[in-house]
């Protein structure tokens, strides 16, 4: 590995341990929020900040056109894309729009602003920093130190295999390597568009010139990426059993006990549930399952019976609501971390949400099409159905890759708000239902699902030439329905953002509705 390619790898790995450290204490932040707004008690909403009306006015509208003179400016510099350039002029009226009326919403007079409670985490650092550190005094202080770090590990490391971006091309050029063009000012990115644009095919693997530098935006490329994160995420059952034998408990060794065999049986279910996806693919690496569903349609729409059994199977193996007997409370007590404190508590609570974090990653790679939006290749975007080319734009190189890594972690935060609502609405399992879920239910749906997966690919192998043209339709119109779902889904957000919510008292129970036939109760229930 050279100076150039070590550089960048050392800023890859600190994108993602940045991007896991702060998204974990957003999804802790996102989840009392959650919790409170359910169970109708006080949360993290608490801190206000009184700022005058006409500060937030200039601010909403002076970035809004800010911001749109900047993606006109971009549009300008496009000059000889003139579909490129159309598009960056209507974004930057839309986003110049927004800038005026959000200004014009915002009220007149001093407004408060809440801090939403994010100071909540940053509290909870310092507490867990400050708090001692408890070892029970029979306990194996060794094996009780070890089993955080073994719970945590694995979390942090499987990460790297995951692609979060395309191909980054850097040009190096004839004038001397990257660094010498950085000390002159020759280094950019607008001279190297239509070289890289025909060097790098729009599907398949990029075959660069020697002047151009390949920087995949991932962190480590194996051959055999999916094995190696099941082989390490498996290490975690581990620290689960060795944190339970360790602290001379017997609550925390029964939920040890639990943790290693629900682990144990969901890992078989999962596995099994993504070969369909391999056999489709053809291929263990995770950027080729990604570059198959740029080329084709996107992994829900060819296995979704496998997305389902995989995320039954990811949250399970998080051991979150509804398969948390491992740390059920009105049960064990808190499971296999009873006995930890400070630190090496936060570091189990850490190693959960990472490991929720690393679940949607996968889930997005495998079966959301991973960094790749539809109908957005390498070259730009490309409206097509079938053999039939509706409409074409060219777009800048950096901008398509920095495009694909946003639309990565944005698919990747939508996933894990999901899994967070999973949590507050199904209650908990008995211990003798999450095994019997996992073995008698999971496992035969997922071998199930593989036969149906190779008996398909026999057949469309024997198919005639008229199936592979009906299914590559079939393939364009599913890109379509994913297009016209992010745009509803965007108009959607905008428009609850832009409205003004009307409170109105819901009677949720027959007690509720009992007071409320006697005149109302003498207090009130308290507000989140």
């Amino acid at each position: 590995m050279d100076s150039v390619s070590f550089v960048f790898a050392l800023l890859k790995i600190a994108l993602i341990l940045g991007f896991l450290v702060t998204l974990t204490a957003v999804l802790t932040w996102v989840e009392r929020r959650q919790c409170a707004l359910i169970q109708d008690r006080v949360g993290p909403n608490r801190a206000v900040v009184y700022v005058p009306g006409l500060a937030l006015k200039l601010l909403a509208g002076g970035g809004g056109l800010g911001l749109g003179a900047a993606l006109a400016a971009a549009g300008m510099a496009l000059r000889e894309h003139p579909k490129a350039m159309v598009v960056c002029f209507a974004a930057a009226a839309v986003v110049a729009l927004a800038g005026v009326v959000g200004a014009v919403r915002v009220p007149s007079g001093t407004v408060g602003i809440r801090l939403a409670g994010m100071l909540h985490p940053v509290a909870d650092g310092i507490k867990f920093i400050t708090k001692e550190d408890f070892v029970p005094p029979n306990g194996d202080r060794l094996l009780h130190a070890l089993g955080p770090i073994i719970a945590l590990f694995p979390a942090l490391v499987t990460l790297a295999v995951v692609p979060f971006g395309d191909t980054l091309a850097v040009q190096l050029g004839a004038g001397g390597n990257l660094w010498s063009r950085l000390a002159h000012g020759r280094i950019g990115w607008a001279d190297s568009l239509r070289h890289y644009h025909a060097a790098v095919p729009r599907f398949g693997m990029p075959t660069l010139s020697p002047d151009l530098l390949p920087v995949p935006l991932q962190i480590v490329d194996l051959d055999v990426g999916i094995l190696y994160i099941f082989a390490l995420a498996g290490t975690g059952i581990i620290g689960a059993a060795v944190a339970g034998w360790s602290s001379d408990n017997k609550y925390a060794l029964l939920g040890g006990l639990r943790a290693a065999s629900q682990m144990v049986s969901y890992e078989v279910a999962m596995g099994l549930s993504l070969v369909g996806a391999f056999m489709i693919s053809s291929s263990l690496r995770l950027d080729d399952i990604v570059r198959w569903q740029s080329e084709h349609t996107w992994g829900i729409f060819v296995q979704p019976f496998a997305f389902v059994l995989f995320l039954a199977t990811a949250v399970a193996e998080q051991k979150r609501t509804p398969f948390d007997a491992p740390e059920g409370e009105s049960e064990i007590v808190a499971g296999y971390f009873l006995e930890y404190s400070g630190m090496k508590f936060s570091m189990f609570m850490m190693g959960e949400y990472m490991e929720l974090i690393v679940s949607s990653a996968l889930l997005v790679t495998i079966f959301l099409g991973g960094y790749t939006i539809p109908f957005v290749h390498r070259d730009g975007i490309t409206l097509a159905f079938g053999d039939r080319v509706l409409w074409q734009a060219a777009l800048p190189h950096v901008a398509l890759v920095a495009l694909s890594v946003l639309v990565f972690f944005g698919k990747l935060l939508a996933v894990c708000f999901l899994q967070l609502f999973i949590r507050w609405t199904v209650p908990r399992f008995r211990y003798d239902q999450v095994m019997r879920l996992g073995w008698r239910r999971l496992l035969p749906a997922a071998l199930v699902n593989m036969m149906l997966t190779g008996a398909a690919l026999i057949a469309v192998d024997h198919a005639s030439a008229g199936i592979d043209q009906a299914l590559r339709i079939a393939a364009d119109v599913c890109n379509a329905v994913v297009v016209l779902g992010f745009a509803y889904g965007g108009v959607a957000f905008v428009r609850f953002l832009a409205s003004r919510p009307k409170p109105q008292q819901e009677l949720l129970s027959t007690s509720a509705q009992r007071a409320h036939a006697q005149g109302g109760a003498h207090t009130s229930p308290m507000q989140a």
